[in-house]
């Protein structure tokens, strides 16, 4: 069953003109692969058993990448010590987004609107928490760094 919905993907991907979308790190995984639609991905997940990234998802079926779970995604990214230029407050938010990332895939993290959701409101209102970053600015900038940690190629 796996199979069929892979070459369901590709041959949705196929049928489309190619376009070019250059990525940056502001630019979501999702973006730039073609979108298969009407397939449900929920399905290929229950298969598979994991909390899959869209993006393992759709490599695995149609590369056969390996898959990481979000969750393993998040620990890279702590090994990576990204967070480590940042003040006590500020990695503690960061730590809490990726949290959030891992357990829920919440992939939007430099909006403020997540800061209203616990655990990142029991950590302080969101004007507290990004000025912790130095400003909207701040915030959105350190935000890029662990979303871009997310997808580097793990050793």
């Amino acid at each position: 069953r796996l199979r069929i919905l892979s070459r369901r993907i590709i041959s949705a991907a196929a049928g489309r003109p190619r376009t070019t979308i250059r990525s940056t790190p502001s630019t979501p995984p999702s973006r730039l692969l073609p979108r298969a639609e009407g397939l449900a991905l929920d399905t290929i997940v229950e298969e598979l058993g994991k909390d899959l990234d869209p993006f393992d998802l759709i490599c695995h079926v149609a590369f056969d990448a390996k898959p990481l779970t979000r969750r393993e995604r998040a620990e890279h990214v702590k090994k990576r010590d990204v967070f480590a230029k940042y003040g006590d407050r500020a990695r503690a938010v960061l730590d809490a987004l990726l949290a959030k990332y891992a357990d829920e895939g919440v992939l939007n993290l430099d909006d403020t609107n997540v800061l209203r959701i616990p655990p990142l409101s029991d950590l302080g209102t969101p004007v507290q928490l990004v000025r912790a970053f130095g400003g909207k600015g701040g915030f959105v900038q350190a935000v890029h760094d662990p979303q871009a940690a997310l997808y580097q190629e793990t050793a």
